[in-house]
């Protein structure tokens, strides 16, 4: 055996300096709405990977176009935060799932899906006017509505899947179109 010469050390570690700056670069970010940012809109406005949202009413209605995981802080028994509605309009991302939980929507969720491949996942909940897919061509892949309370017609199209699991439907219908069989 040949022993490692100092400077193929010392470049070894240089690379893997290097490639821990980068790996720290990507580390997820997080906003606390209403503690770090003041609206839900303001921090998607931030960029950041995870919103957390606690208790409250925020009636706007806030547009997101980068894949972002908007949950809700909810403390056992409490009500979900209540956000008034989303527009989804999807820009080009090399982030792919749009996430949302425990989160209360009174108004008419909007989804444009043209501009790039994306997944959406609505998990705990409460849809109050409907899911509208507005998009012309979508370019949407996979959408999953897991134990929802949903009201309101809903419309939603995808190139792959389209799985609505123990959701109580209330008042409207779901209309699902897919690649088929």
């Amino acid at each position: 055996h040949r022993p490692i010469p100092k400077l193929a050390v010392r470049a070894a570690s240089l690379i893997l300096t290097a490639l821990s700056a980068l790996v720290c670069e990507a580390r997820a970010s997080t906003l606390v709405v209403p503690d770090q940012a003041p609206t839900v809109q303001a921090a998607l406005d931030a960029g950041v990977d995870t919103i957390l949202v606690q208790a409250g009413t925020y009636p706007e209605t806030s547009t997101v176009s980068t894949p972002v995981a908007l949950l809700g802080m909810v403390s056992d028994g409490a009500a979900y935060p209540v956000v008034g509605g989303l527009v989804i309009n999807v820009q080009p991302s090399d982030k792919l799932l749009f996430n949302f939980q425990r989160i209360t929507i009174t108004n008419q969720i909007t989804i444009i899906s043209d501009n790039g491949v994306c997944d959406f996942s609505f998990n705990q909940c409460d849809i109050r006017n409907g899911i509208d897919d507005a998009s012309i061509w979508g370019d949407t892949g996979n959408i999953s509505l897991f134990k929802c309370s949903v009201q309101g017609y809903v419309d939603l199209r995808a190139r792959h899947w389209i799985v609505v699991d123990s959701c109580d439907v209330k008042a409207g219908q779901i209309t699902a179109c897919g690649p088929g069989p």
